[in-house]
């Protein structure tokens, strides 16, 4: 794909074939009256067809140009409006990027920046998976380490907390709209600003519902949830659907994070609730049993056999939901817009229902994992860049409708846009209606053995071939 820093294209996209996992150099050619920063690019081919995309920004070549004189009004509404940065030209501004399947907007995000700033910025992507090895191998202590990169909470700034800059001062903290949204110390300074706020429940297929006989306000807790999924399931073969799509469950699913990570954090965050929200108490797993219910219901009542559910990826269910195959899939903000463009209008989204007593005042679970951290070792003016790029991203009209329009993106910061995203829209109607989001907490250490622990044990599970004791025992020790 070959755009400009606005994110339209200049030139036709080109296409060719190749075998999964053969390396090919990716050229892009010259465009009169622009630049690239990068003009070839090397891409290993993937089976997953949104891999395969390469793309590459042209920037524009600035032309002299008077300045349009503003009417003295107009500069003093601008000035309150908006405090003008003044910036430092010398720095050099290197972003390590985590959200692989938005790196052609981040692209974009990156040109815009320059084009407004004239500080040199470039954005490295790695694939899906790959990000937690290139933050190793780049996080080295070094001033030529990534100037800005992205840690996924308090798991991340275990390992690399001593290499982040202290940011409590920092003018992007002061637009923060909550002390919750920063990534803090031990001693309670801010290392960390959230990059986006996201969150998942189980979306609706309205059209299918309503083939069944039913609308979204039937469904207000896990009772109905239960009743009507059951009763599409006796009645799937004349409908012509299933109520859920398949799971993916086990160590080989791709997606399996849905079952593994999303769906525990329910039971988790009620238990924590119980316990002043004291992530390093020991658990017992009260809330195990309504997450059974949650886990038998996807399992007996979706397109596959619960055994098949182990060999099924996020990419079938996904497919299963547009092909008009289930009503409801498990997913997040982060895959709506993939799913958009299939489903025209007919999308709404549910909190993951259990069952658990209370859990009707509460509404989708929310995550803020992701936190924008900048290298301390870097040299001072490109500290400065950075410091600058992140002010620019959440006041300028600019850096927040590139997150919220181009990203579909909630950012937690003072005057933001609202993104175009069911899920955020929900999450934020919701909220104002005094239905606060579950919040899906993580902890240091041993966070990921916590999630194998629960994904191999509900693999055997659906399988028939282990006992949900051991689901319940890897939820309470491994946390």
């Amino acid at each position: 794909m070959y755009m400009d820093s606005d994110g339209s294209p200049v030139l036709d996209n080109d296409s060719g074939t190749g075998e999964a996992g053969e390396e090919i150099e990716v050229t892009a050619p010259e465009l009169e009256g622009y630049t690239l920063d990068n003009d070839r690019q090397t891409l290993v081919l993937s089976d997953n067809a949104q891999d395969n995309t390469v793309v590459f920004i042209y920037k524009e070549v600035p032309t002299s140009r008077e300045e349009p004189v503003q009417e003295e009004s107009e500069q003093e509404e601008s000035s309150e409006s908006e405090p003008a940065i003044v910036y430092n030209t010398e720095g050099h501004l290197r972003i390590l990027n985590k959200k692989y399947t938005e790196r052609a907007e981040f692209d974009i995000l990156a040109a815009r920046f320059a084009r407004e700033s004239g500080i040199d910025t470039s954005v490295e992507s790695p694939k899906t998976g790959k990000y937690t090895s290139t933050l190793a191998e780049n996080l080295t202590g070094s001033r030529s380490d990534p100037t800005i990169f992205i840690l996924s909470g308090t798991r991340d700034f275990e390992k690399y907390g001593s290499q982040c800059l202290d940011l409590t001062d920092c003018a992007a903290a002061k637009e923060l709209l909550s002390e919750d949204y920063a990534l803090h110390g031990t001693n309670g300074r801010t290392y960390g600003l959230a990059c986006i706020v996201e969150s998942y429940g189980l979306l609706v297929n309205t059209d299918l519902l309503e083939k069944a006989g039913y609308s979204i306000s039937d469904i207000q807790s896990f009772r109905d949830l239960k009743r009507i999924t059951e009763d599409i399931t006796s009645r799937k073969k004349s409908l012509g659907f299933s109520a859920f799509t398949s799971p993916s469950i086990g160590p080989s699913a791709h997606g399996y994070y849905r079952y593994a990570e999303h769906a525990p954090a329910v039971p988790l965050y009620y238990e924590l609730r119980d316990n002043d929200f004291n992530t390093g108490m020991t658990l017992h797993g009260d809330y195990m049993g309504y997450f059974k219910d949650y886990i038998d219901l996807c399992l007996n009542n979706s397109c596959v056999s619960p055994k098949q559910a182990t060999s099924r990826t996020l990419e079938d269910a996904q497919q299963e939901f547009i092909q008009q195959k289930a009503v409801f899939h498990q997913d997040g903000s982060w895959d709506y817009r993939m799913l958009k463009d299939s489903m025209q209008n007919n999308l709404d989204v549910l909190p993951l229902y259990m069952g658990i007593p209370g859990e009707e005042d509460h509404g989708q679970c929310s995550t803020t994992s992701y936190f924008w951290c900048v290298n301390k070792y870097a040299s001072a003016d490109d500290i400065e860049a950075a410091l600058q790029f992140l002010q620019w991203l959440v006041t300028s009209d600019d850096g927040r409708q590139t997150m919220a329009s181009d990203m579909d993106f909630l950012i937690p910061y003072k005057g933001a846009s609202a993104p175009d995203n069911l899920f955020l829209r929900k999450l934020l109607e919701e909220e104002e209606e005094g239905r606060p989001p579950v919040i899906q907490y993580y902890k240091n250490g041993n966070y990921d053995s916590w999630i194998n622990a629960i994904n191999n044990a509900l693999e055997a599970y659906a399988n028939g071939t282990g006992s949900w004791g051991a689901v319940t025992e890897g939820f309470k020790k491994l946390w």
